[in-house]
């Protein structure tokens, strides 16, 4: 209904032939210039309208003037480079070969068309060698509406660029670990077109387990514990170098596992964080301070569980100084003892830890 109002309006201005109606035409803009080439001779079979092209010349024009007139006719129609952008006007002239008069001029637009804007396609991780390749098709659209525009798979970068051969059953395709797959996107009304390409990677579920492990000092990494098919272990995701089952384990670190099966290491890891099991002494006191020290006066003792008694002795092993106490914070008085060093024995629970102050 567009290319026949356009027709009525300005297009042909001679009654005979029986001229068809140009279609407007499309090319793509690689290099989003706004220029690009033509074949114009693709309207040829539209503008003769079933007329024998031994009876009828067709020609095209980049001026209504000279279509009308029959002068400066485009010389190389199938490789038409556009003078105006993005959008140009092209005028075709329908012309008798026995006849010159008899001629029909009608006019189309010739559009260079920007490639569709893509995202990139993330990479296909899958456990299996039956992928779909589909499962990316809204992530590489983006806001492009999927109605407008193709997406077609290929082997190869040259088979996306010329669209054959196409992977035919994408949804079900027999992937090979570490395949290449290149992604077509074209769009319904240009025919213009992006190629971008994703890799497939067919792996292995990471190991299973606990995330909080404990261990003795001394213990190495072969005591943690993870389920699964040839345990190998990391000290980060990325790296890419096992370490040794003789590694000493680092009180809240975390390490990495990877199980291996049918060859295939997984590409996740589970994370494993190891904590040094504490003795009933160091978990009673792991948070004890003490101030100042050297102390004149009073010495500040504080711990996150309760202070239930205090010793104080000399370096001759005279206990100077004993009180009892029931909180988490206490004050003693050392203002009486004399200059030296000292040894003071800190209660709780049934635990005790000695700590060494020097009195000034």
């Amino acid at each position: 209904m567009k290319k026949l109002l356009l027709l009525l309006l300005g297009g042909i201005t001679y009654a005979q032939p029986n001229m068809g109606n140009p279609n407007d035409l499309w090319a793509c803009d690689t290099n989003s210039d706004g220029y690009t080439v033509f074949d114009l001779t693709l309207n040829d079979a539209a503008i003769l309208n079933g007329l024998n092209s031994n009876d009828y010349a067709v020609n095209y024009y980049e001026t209504s003037i000279d279509a009308e007139n029959g002068l400066n006719p485009i010389p190389g129609p199938t490789n038409y480079t556009n003078n105006v952008a993005p959008l140009q006007s092209i005028y075709a002239r329908l012309t008798e070969n026995g006849d010159s008069s008899n001629y029909a001029v009608a006019y189309f637009t010739i559009s260079a068309a920007l490639p569709p804007v893509i995202n990139t396609p993330e990479d296909i991780i899958a456990y299996s060698n039956t992928i779909d390749l589909t499962v990316n098709n809204t992530q590489i659209l983006g806001d492009l509406n999927s109605e407008e525009y193709t997406i077609t798979f290929y082997n190869t970068e040259t088979g996306a660029y010329v669209a054959a051969p196409q992977i035919s059953t994408p949804e079900t395709y027999n992937a090979l670990n570490g395949e290449t797959i290149w992604v077509r996107v074209e769009s319904i009304e240009t025919g213009c077109f992006s190629v971008a390409s994703m890799i497939i990677y067919i792996t292995s579920h990471a190991p299973t387990g606990v995330n909080e492990q404990y261990f003795n000092e001394g213990e190495n990494l072969s005591v943690l514990e993870a389920e699964g098919e040839n345990i190998q272990w990391y000290d980060s995701t990325g790296s890419d170098t096992p370490l040794p089952l003789t590694t000493l384990l680092v009180d809240n670190t975390t390490y990495y596992a990877t199980q291996t099966v049918e060859g295939m290491e997984s590409m996740e890891r589970f994370a494993v964080t190891a904590h040094m099991t504490l003795g009933l002494e160091e978990q009673l006191f792991q948070s004890l301070t003490y101030y100042p020290n050297p102390v004149s006066n009073i010495l500040t003792l504080s711990n996150a569980n309760t202070i239930s008694n205090v010793e104080v002795y000399n370096l001759l092993g005279q206990k100077v100084f004993a009180k009892g106490f029931s909180n988490t914070e206490i004050q003693i008085d050392l203002s009486n003892l004399e200059t030296g060093i000292y040894m003071v024995k800190v209660s709780s629970q049934e635990a005790q830890k000695t700590i060494r102050i020097q009195k000034q």
